[in-house]
Order: structure tokens, then sequence, then C-alpha cells
């Protein structure tokens, strides 16, 4: 009985898959990612069109997501787990992280180049000994190969190590900034410059005193220029500005700021974000900003003062990690899951927004199984049927949708509304049949979370 069961979830999930459901037109949308806290971050990054690529530190894999937030067929099998992944000019991917290699020494740091359906085009390994440990940000140069930033460790000392690579991940040439006056000095972001040159930017010091570095080095890695900015906690991203200028993350005594430098390292402002979590500071096409700092999200003007602020209520307790922007005009961001939510808390969270940065309020969620007594409840032993689209349809033919995760489960961020639920095309399926109506779901509060289960028989 239970083949014939496990046939039946194939080809439910099968049939929903193929017909894809296109007509699903969903504002707002939330993924919950399968993998438990690892210490890392979840990052996002565009995809193609209007689709991304997620990546959660604790897992060996990048997820594909389309613009609905729904798993695409993505093979990558990473060897590492990443600290840091970009897209490359050809569409693919380059992921930097430590080497799983038992030939190398411990702490040694590796390159995987993906193509862009994910397969996996090279992986070079890097003898800690000589190229650093723990390569932790990586970048495609001007050149068509690949820099990567790791930590470089001697006589107790850390410091700053840059490897430079052609487009295979040959190593062309290393350089190591040793700064006497800290015996604390950590790589944290590198990226290429228009003029062909590099920027990198850190903390150094112990405890509370510590400081920003930021050095702009040339095609080679020599020192074009070095600022440090002192009585800063932390530096938690660094993005280029349109003008030839950059825009960074860092935390000030009890808040996060967004600072903005010139072309060569001044400040020209800063904004206290008032949020006491890192900020990650990003600009936006129209030449503004938009800052991802704790569960807010906060829009700034090109002159840093703060347009509007907005907490998406799928994260309202969490912490975002990362974001980007939509084709759409709005945000996708990761975070952990906060323990509010109904879902398994400290998974990894992606949630897109609207324009400004608002995430449906309200919650249909549920489970979707194969009900192995016919008593229409979900009960231990029942299959859980896995990457389902569950649709709810509101009375004006409005489309929300969620995609089922690996415990069966779907998460439907709704406005208030009356909600007709069904799992996509699939209850056509003439080998199961639903477990009973399922009952119109109706939500007219401001933070509702209404459950309805669909099983199938």
């Amino acid at each position: 009985m239970r083949s014939t069961r496990s046939l039946r979830i194939k080809f439910l999930f099968v049939l929903s898959f193929v017909l894809g459901l296109e007509m699903v037109q969903a504002q707002t949308w939330i993924y919950q990612g399968s993998s438990l806290p690892s210490g890392g971050k979840p990052l996002i990054k565009p995809h193609g069109a209007d689709g991304y690529i997620f990546y959660d530190y604790s897992l060996t894999h990048l997820i594909q997501l389309d613009r609905f937030g729904r798993p695409q067929p993505f093979q990558s099998n990473l060897s590492t787990s990443a600290a840091g992944f970009q897209q490359t000019p050809d569409g693919g991917y380059v992921v930097c992280g430590n080497s799983r290699n038992i030939a190398l020494p411990q702490g040694s740091s590796e390159l995987i180049k993906l193509r862009s359906n994910g397969t996996i085009e090279w992986t070079q390994g890097y003898d800690a000994t000589v190229y650093g440990v723990g390569a932790i940000d990586v970048q495609p140069t001007f050149d068509e190969g690949y820099i990567f930033i790791s930590h470089y460790f001697s006589n107790g000392q850390s410091d700053v190590q840059l490897v430079k690579t052609d487009g295979q991940g040959n190593p062309q040439w290393t350089q190591t900034y040793i700064d006497p006056d800290s015996i604390r000095h950590f790589p944290g972001f590198i990226r290429p410059t228009p003029d062909s040159c590099y920027v990198t930017a850190g903390m150094k010091g112990l405890g509370t005193a510590n400081t920003v570095y930021f050095y702009k080095v040339d095609a080679q890695g020599d020192t074009v220029w070095t600022q440090e900015y002192t009585n800063i906690q932390g530096c938690s991203s660094l993005e280029l500005t349109a003008d030839g200028g950059f825009i960074l993350g860092i935390s000030v005594g009890a808040n996060g700021q967004a600072m903005k430098l010139s072309s060569s390292g001044a400040i020209l402002w800063t904004q206290n974000l008032a949020n006491p979590s890192k900020p990650i500071v990003k600009q936006t096409a129209d030449g503004a900003y938009m800052a991802a700092v704790g569960d807010e999200v906060i829009r700034l003007n090109p002159n840093g003062s703060i347009r509007w602020r907005q907490t998406p209520q799928p994260s309202a307790g969490g912490e975002f990690k990362d974001w980007t922007a939509a084709a759409d005009g709005g945000y996708v961001l990761t975070s952990r899951i906060p323990a509010n939510l109904p879902m398994v808390w400290g998974r990894s969270l992606v949630v897109k927004t609207d324009s400004m940065g608002v995430a449906l309020n309200n919650l249909l969620n549920g489970q979707v199984f194969v009900d192995q007594n016919s008593d229409c409840l979900y009960n231990t032993g029942d299959d859980s049927l896995v990457g389902l689209v569950v649709q709810a349809m509101d009375a004006n033919g409005t489309v929300w949708h969620s995609v089922t995760d690996a415990q069966g489960r779907y998460h439907i961020p709704v406005p208030n509304g009356v909600y007709n639920l069904s799992v996509g095309q699939a209850i056509q399926n003439p080998y199961l049949n639903s477990c009973g109506t399922v009952p119109a779901a109706v939500v007219n509060g401001t933070t509702q979370t209404v459950t309805t289960d669909m099983g199938y028989t």
C-alpha cells in the first residue's frame, strides 16, 4: 500500500510542476529554507531577468527561485560551505569558502566556478600556508579572472590577504596587508572599481575600540591609498555607488549607520538608522539607498536622509542578512525565521516585499498530505506532499501562492479577505481525491494566522 501511495505522490508532484501555474500573480511571498542555524548568513543574488539564487551557509548547494519564490531545477552541489558568491559575466557564479580537500592544510580556501545552470565548471584549492585561511569574499575581475580575500596569520597576528587568479582559478599574485599597530586585522569585503583597481574594507582593533580600514589597491595589489575610520564597532557591507564613491553599512555604539564615501574614501555623510543590528546598505536604481537592518527596511534619499522605514511582518523579530532589488521595484530579503512565526524557528527565510517594503501581514498556512487512514486529519504516519503549489484566490480573482516545504507545509502572506484554497491544478489528479471540501479561509485582523490542512486519499 505504501508503494502505491509513493507512486501517487510522485505523480502529483510531476503534474503540478509541469503545469507551472504561470497565472499566479503574487505581489509578495515568503520562502522557507530547509537548513537550521549555522552561524553563517543566507545570501541572495539576482538570476536572469526576474529570478534569484539563494544560498544558506549550512547547505552545500545554491537554490534557484523564480519571481514567485518557487524553487527551480538548478544543479549545484558544492564541495565547500560557501562564505560568499557572485554572479559572473557569463551568467554563472563563482563561490568561495573553506576547502574540504583533505590533501590541503586545514583552513585552505577554495573557489568553485558554476555554469548558469548550476553545474560545476571547475574547482580550485589554495594552500592555507601560502594563500591565507578561509576565503570570505570573491569577485570577478576586469580581466576575466577572480580575486578573493582571506585571513593571513603570522606570529600570533591576524592580517588581510588578497589572492588574484586567472579565469580558471590559477593564482597570479598575492598581497598581504600587515598592520603593525593592531594584532587583529580582519578581512571583510573586496570590490573591483571602474578604473581596474580594487577596494577592500574590514575591521581592526580589540574590544570596542575598533576601526574600519578602507584600502584601495591597483591591478597588482599595490596600495594606492588607505583610509581609517575610528570608534566604529562593525562593518557589515560595502558597495560601489554610481558617482564613483562607496556606501558602507557600519555599527557605531548602539546603532547601525549608513556611511557614504567619496571616490577617495572621504566621508560625505553618515545616517544613524536607530536600529542596533548590522545594516546591509546598497544603492538603488534611482540613486537613493536602501538599508536592511534588524527586521526593518529603511529607504534613504540620495543625501542620506530617511525617506521611510518599514517592518515586513513575516520577519518581525528577526534580522535581515542580505537583500537584492526585484524587477518589479520591490525587494527580496533573507533572514532567519523568528520565533513568532508558525514555521521552524531558525531556518532561513526569503521575504519578497513591494516597493514600499511592505510584506503582507496575515498568514495562511497548513499541511498538505496523503491521508493514510481517511479521517481527514493529519496524523503521524501520513505522507507529506512536498514541492506543490498551494493557491489562495480572493473574491476578485487575485491569486497568492506558496510552495509546500520539506514538511509539506505552505505559508501564504495575504491581506484581509476571504480565500479559496487549492493545490494548484493537482486536484485534477485521477489517483488522489481531496479529503472533503476545503473551507474558505477568512482573515480580517492585522497579523492573523489561519491554518487549513488539506488531505488527499
